[in-house]
C-alpha cells in the first residue's frame, strides 16, 4: 500500500468559536444548522460535540432516572389520565 497524503489542509476550529456556538444550540437560541452557517463550522462537527455534551449532564437530580422506559410510560400515560379528571 503507498502512504497517503492528504491534497487539502483544513483550518483548526478554534474553540472559543466552538464553544460560543455550542452555547447557543444548548441554550435554544439558534439550530445546529443556521449556527454551522453563521459561524462557519461543518454542521456535522457541531452536531457531534453538541451530542457528547447532551451525554454528560448530570442526571442524577431528575426524579425519574432510575425508571425504566415502561416506568415513564407508566408515569405518562397515570398523568395524562388524571387530566381527565381535571
Amino acid at each position: 500500500m503507498r502512504n497517503y497524503k492528504r491534497k487539502t489542509t483544513r483550518p483548526p476550529i478554534e474553540t472559543a468559536v466552538l464553544s460560543e456556538a455550542l452555547a447557543k444550540i444548548n441554550a435554544g437560541v439558534i439550530s445546529v444548522r443556521s449556527a454551522a452557517k453563521a459561524y462557519g463550522i461543518p454542521k456535522y462537527t457541531l452536531l457531534r460535540y453538541h451530542i457528547k455534551q447532551s451525554k454528560n449532564i448530570d442526571t442524577s437530580a431528575l426524579p425519574m432516572e432510575k425508571l425504566s422506559m415502561k416506568g415513564h410510560k407508566k408515569v405518562i400515560n397515570t398523568f395524562s389520565s388524571c387530566n381527565n379528571y381535571l
